[in-house]
Order: C-alpha cells, then sequence, then structure tokens
C-alpha cells in the first residue's frame, strides 16, 4: 500500500507541482514492536 501511495503522489506532484509530501515507512526502533503477531509463526 505504501509503494501504491508514492507512486500516485509523485505522478500527482509531477502534474501539478510539488503539492503532497511522499509518504515514508515508519519501523519502530523495538524490535517486539516491529513484529506482525500470527505471521511469523510465534504466538
Amino acid at each position: 500500500m505504501l509503494e501504491q501511495c508514492r507512486e500516485i503522489v509523485e505522478k500527482f506532484n509531477r502534474i501539478y507541482g510539488d503539492t503532497l509530501v511522499l509518504p515514508r515507512a515508519m519501523i519502530p526502533e523495538n524490535e517486539m514492536q516491529r513484529r506482525l503477531p500470527g505471521v511469523d509463526g510465534k504466538a
């Protein structure tokens, strides 16, 4: 979803000038917060 949003923003900005800000991923520094429960095989 993030990459799709970035592509839309880049195209919009090419057409209408620097209007929207490119989104960026916000990855937590804490390793436990980076884990997505239920998809890595650990309960």
